[in-house]
């Protein structure tokens, strides 16, 4: 196969065989430099110059003998110029990041395109004014008149900061180019010792290029060489070919360079669609599987459309496949330290140690702290970091004093949490300090790609060291976190790799001038390939189009030239479009797929086309019939558990799922607790039943009265707000505690109004005891002849004497009816559905062991449903006899060698089954 760079060559051997040293060759990349050398060196037959070689941007740059900028330099530019402009009312600099960048890329594109700045400016100032004026002919509001204010200014901003540049030499890209085309036109800039120069594999070019391009060519020593194909070129509803008939209708050279591959050749074209990134980066490793049997992995090249797919498809490429050649950057924003010195900044966001909360925000310090980035450190750190997390977790505090940090400060020799709200530039530091120390001890297993991009951070913050003390900015963390996302977030990192050795991964604009025979093409859906109508600027489409701005239309014809033109020299194609739907894509596979299967078999049926739309294969979990054979050990352990005390939660737990009865009180598993962010239930459960306690305490037997009531009421605050601290360390002053706060409040008030309620109607109420923990024994007749003492144990919220009757009361926190304490039989609790009847029986049984013939009855107060009221267990239930035969049936079971624990598959709130299942396997 033939390429174009190959051709290139052939031509310019060709025509300029006696002055090749002399020739000049323009190329739209310094990646097709590379390439374009070596077509060079294999056509070559004797030894002579080889021709100077330029990307355009270099040779423009050459020519004008100018400094570029960064975007770093150009946003502080600018922002002296707005400084300038606004006096004492310019922006925070971090207010005035949020929107610098999108004027710098529209000051870009209006010299790009050689447009009168202040005409266009003055036309979209109207064109706002309209857009503000009201019809009723009522007064702009004071926001209006500051929203035309800005449009009014921006011409000032892109005339004193194109003077301010231009002043010191220095440019951004879209001017130099300006600079250097008016100049050339102008006879300022000396082209005499050009004698004859190529313009290779251009597309779409701006105003400014074509000047330069025409400057040449007009003096007969410039050439175009197209880089086309008659199926795009010659079809006028065809957006690939849009700017290229533009060129030849203006071109005065004969536009020759056309082949027409696509309309004649046999190619071979396969169309898939697959679901997810992973899936599209799984099905690229299975075609390089293929591609590497056939031995044609040198000639093939992978085009990520998606530049989130890099790291995938490079973790799916087959071990095959030795040589890996990665044209496009790594994005910084991808890579898990970017991620990492983020999340430190936003650690300083929300730092409140000059407030009343006084403190870090624990989950920040937490997220942090966990990053994977310090697994690089030495032992001793990463061992003080484990440390200082786990104590993290235990100590209840949502915002972290100064001094708890000073240990962890000591062992890691960085301050990483000191105050920093006053010194922005201290924090700049400590950051860069922070990744010079993971590249310095993490050298041995850092991977070279994370090493490069320590290496950018490291020498981005080297710079912002510099920056952050300009006197004439007012930096602060805001700022900060603004700059590291929106500059250095947004750059690339490059590969070192050998250029033109095996498989070559690229993304889209790299493929240009570049040819493959195998070609695999990924996420060609609608939204990326092409972008769609998405467009960052100030100036609305319809102003484009009137000034010959490029809008989404040219991109997208822009990038329907770049895959025709993949298409036209290879020989085998695989389309790979994402089929999973969500908000963003879609799933909707590109039109320029839905063009191929519509126009190719009418054009060219020697291009075969296949359509495959993959499901993968997820590998079925395999059903975990785990079970727990029991030994003499496990059968030890039960009956001690029998010995020391059955209680009501662990009843129910056995006959609800046995499996997660053996994790919790054979095993003794115990549930992790973390440190609670937002109140769980069982923790708001905990504080109401503790201050129930405190503030009824007084009223101990006695009659409750309505005077005690009150005074239990005016207590409820105050005994709260300890209780809060105690739990979560933690004052409820705002945000979830707050509401929990007032939850809890709530339920204690509505429970006293019930008692006051109670009074009021002639009943009377002795509080007998409060908080109350038993131990009793009950013998279970097992058999005829044998029987077993089992203990229970628990602890009762409440006892009363209410009217004569007492009552055994259990508060919820939690929604309760009365159906849930009733059953036709015993049997029916077997089940596992009526743990709070079971809970009820459990403890009218135990009081009825301990005080026979006290008539007592249990039964839930439900704070959450005061309405009502006291919810026993049927009078007509014997609890004891019915215990008798529910402890019955489960120790039976229990003690039952032949009969494992096992999971029961109706259960929904095992603790442990769902995560244990694999231990046992």
């Amino acid at each position: 196969m033939q390429t174009f760079l190959s051709r290139v060559a052939t031509e310019v051997i060709k025509n300029n065989s006696d002055s090749l040293g002399d020739t000049t060759i323009i190329l739209p990349s310094r990646r097709a430099i590379v390439f374009l050398r070596e077509e060079f060196k294999k056509q070559l037959t004797t030894t002579t110059w080889l021709p100077q070689f330029y990307s355009l941007e270099d040779f423009v740059v050459s020519l004008g003998k100018f400094q570029q900028l960064d975007r770093i330099d150009l946003i502080f530019e600018l922002y002296a110029v707005h400084q300038q402009i606004e006096g004492k009312n310019a922006e925070a600099f971090h207010e005035f990041l949020n929107w610098a960048n999108l004027l710098l890329q529209d000051f870009n594109e209006i010299d790009r395109y050689m447009i009168d700045g202040a005409e266009l400016f003055s036309f979209l100032t109207e064109a706002k004014a309209i857009e503000a004026w009201n019809l009723t002919g009522d007064p702009l509001t004071e926001f209006q008149l500051k929203y035309l204010k800005f449009w009014r200014k921006l011409s000032h901003y892109y005339e004193q900061f194109k003077a301010r540049l231009i002043e010191k030499n220095q440019f951004y890209q879209g001017l130099g180019f300006r600079q250097v085309a008016e100049k050339l036109e102008e006879g300022k800039i000396n082209t005499e010792h050009i004698s004859t120069i190529y313009f290779t594999g251009f597309n779409a070019l701006t105003t400014a290029e074509e000047k330069i391009i025409n400057h040449f060519t007009d003096a007969k020593s410039g050439y175009l060489l197209w880089d086309a194909d008659e199926y795009y070129l010659n079809d006028n509803s065809q957006e690939a070919g849009k700017f290229l008939r533009e060129h030849k209708k203006r071109d005065k050279t004969d536009f020759n360079w056309i082949t027409n591959s696509l309309l004649t050749e046999e190619k071979q074209l396969d169309i898939y669609g697959i679901s997810g990134n992973i899936g599209q980066a799984k099905l690229i490793g299975n075609l390089l599987s293929t591609s590497a049997s056939q031995n044609s992995n040198s000639s093939t090249a992978v085009v990520l459309s998606d530049e989130e797919l890099l790291l995938p498809v490079l973790e799916a490429i087959p071990s095959s496949i030795d040589r890996i050649n990665v044209t496009m950057g790594y994005p910084v924003k991808s890579s898990p330290f970017y991620f990492w010195i983020e999340s430190f900044f936003k650690i300083f966001k929300t730092d409140t140690r000059n407030s009343a909360r006084k403190g870090l925000y624990f989950q920040d310090i937490k997220y942090f702290l966990s990053h994977s980035a310090f697994s690089y450190l030495s032992r001793p750190k990463t061992d003080a970091i484990r440390l200082y997390l786990q104590e993290l977790n235990t100590s209840k505090a949502i915002f972290i004093a100064s001094e708890s940090f000073e240990p962890l400060h000591d062992s890691i020799q960085i301050p990483l949490f000191k105050d920093y709200s006053s010194n922005v530039s201290a924090l700049v530091n400590t950051v860069h300090e922070l990744i010079k120390l993971v590249r310095i001890e993490g050298k041995g297993s850092l991977s070279s790609l994370d090493q490069e991009v320590l290496y950018f951070l490291s020498a981005s913050f080297k710079r912002l060291e510099e920056l952050v003390s300009t006197p004439s900015i007012d930096f602060s963390i805001d700022s900060l976190l603004n700059l590291f996302k929106n500059i250095v977030g947004a750059e690339s990192v490059s590969f070192v790799g050998e250029p033109l050795g095996g498989l070559q991964i690229m993304g889209v604009l790299e493929s240009r001038t570049l040819g493959f025979e195998h070609v695999i093409i990924s996420s060609v859906n609608e939204g990326v390939l092409p972008s769609g109508k998405t467009q960052n600027s100030f100036i609305p489409f319809d102003i484009k189009v009137k000034f010959g701005l490029p809008s989404y239309k040219e991109k997208d014809a822009i990038f329907g030239y770049h895959f025709y033109r993949l298409l036209q020299g290879a020989n085998k194609i695989s389309i790979i479009y994402n089929t999973k739907v969500d908000q963003l894509q879609g799933g909707e596979r590109s039109r320029f797929i839905e063009q191929l299967l519509y126009e190719v078999p009418q054009k060219n049926s020697k291009i075969k086309i296949n359509q495959h739309t993959i499901a993968p294969k997820l590998p079925r979990e395999p059903e975990h019939n785990v079970q727990i054979e029991k030994n003499q050990q496990i059968l030890a352990k039960i009956e001690q558990h029998f010995k020391e005390g059955i209680s009501a939660s662990a009843l129910n737990t056995y006959l609800s799922c046995p499996l997660d009865y053996y994790y919790k009180y054979i095993l003794g598993l115990k549930e992790k607790k973390n440190l609670e962010e937002k109140v769980e239930s069982r923790t708001l459960g905990t504080i109401v039943h503790n201050v129930l306690e405190q503030i009824y305490q007084p009223m101990l037997n006695q009659l409750i009265d309505k005077k005690g009531l009150q005074s239990a009421k005016a207590s409820i605050e105050s005994q709260l707000k300890m209780e809060f601290f105690e739990q979560l360390k933690v004052e409820p002053t705002q945000g979830n505690h707050k509401i929990n706060f007032e939850v809890a409040k709530h339920y204690i008030i509505n429970l006293i109004e019930y008692d006051l309620s109670q009074l009021k109607d002639g009943k009377e109420i002795q509080l007998l005891s409060l908080e109350e923990s038993f131990e009793q024994s009950i013998e279970i007749q097992l058999t005829d002849k044998t029987s077993k003492k089992i203990s229970l144990k628990g602890k009762i919220d409440r006892i009363d004497r209410y009217n004569g009757l007492t009552r055994i009361i259990d508060y919820k926190t939690g929604a309760t009816k009365a159906v849930d304490l009733t059953y036709k039989n015993p049997e029916d609790t077997l089940k596992g559905k009526k743990s709070k009847a079971i809970q009820m029986l459990l403890y009218n049984a135990a009081y009825d062991l301990k005080q026979p013939n006290s008539r007592a009855r249990a039964g839930i107060i439900s704070l959450k449903n005061l309405s009502s009221g006291f919810m026993a267990l049927n009078e007509k239930i014997d609890s004891t006899e019915d215990l008798s035969s529910i402890l019955r049936e489960t120790v039976l079971e229990l003690t039952n060698k032949d009969i494992p624990f096992e999971h029961n598959k109706d259960a929904e709130y095992c603790t442990f089954c769902s995560n244990k299942k694999e231990v046992f396997n």
